[in-house]
């Protein structure tokens, strides 16, 4: 037994949750699909910045941009402390 299983084990006895079997291959593929881990988003080929500290390189003519890097650690400890999502009731096929 590891400890993840325990305290997932503990937490479902302590809060008397009850999960349903997923027999729905929709809503299967729906929860496989939605699972977090990594991310990788790049929007553009190349950016440029356009702010004060590029010294000779910064245009006042144009806005000021900058390019931010966001490197997020620990991700799975954000995640377990979140509150469980539930899912009740069935999917619903929109009608186009």
């Amino acid at each position: 037994m590891t400890l993840l299983s325990l305290s997932w084990t503990t937490a479902m006895k302590c809060t008397g949750a009850k999960l349903d079997v997923i027999t729905n291959p929709n809503m299967y593929l729906m929860v496989g699909n939605n699972m977090r881990s990594g991310i990788a988003t790049i929007l553009h080929r190349h950016a440029t910045a356009n702010n004060p500290l590029l010294n000779e390189e910064y245009d006042p003519s144009k806005g000021n941009s900058c390019i931010t890097y966001v490197h997020a650690e620990n991700l799975y400890d954000t995640v377990m402390s979140e509150p469980l999502q539930a899912i009740s009731g069935s999917l619903t096929t929109s009608k186009s």
